[in-house]
């Protein structure tokens, strides 16, 4: 498993990058939820963009993981790639 540092690397690299105005969506496993709203909302960019899969990933095939991509975001019911599309295209509220 992996550390909890780990874990949150890829939600403060995606609030770097979308801090200097390239659109990013992080994307995490549903486990995370409350950890990835506090990350981004104490590195200053609440609002950014995150989509979320079901746990466990690991030991998953590949169609399996796929299901997953273009399946729902378990948090929020919205189908993950229509998150993915969204969260490049549209501006972040002001």
């Amino acid at each position: 498993m992996a550390s909890s540092a780990g874990r949150n690397s890829s939600t403060v690299s995606s609030v770097s990058v979308r801090s200097t105005g390239v659109p990013t969506v992080a994307i995490h496993t549903d486990k995370f939820d409350c950890v990835v709203a506090s990350v981004t909302k104490v590195a200053g960019l609440p609002e950014a963009r995150r989509a979320f899969v079901p746990q466990p990933v690991m030991g998953k095939s590949a169609d399996e993981l796929k299901a997953y991509v273009y399946g729902k975001d378990p948090l929020t019911g919205v189908p993950v790639m229509q998150e993915v599309i969204a969260g490049l295209t549209t501006a972040l509220s002001a």
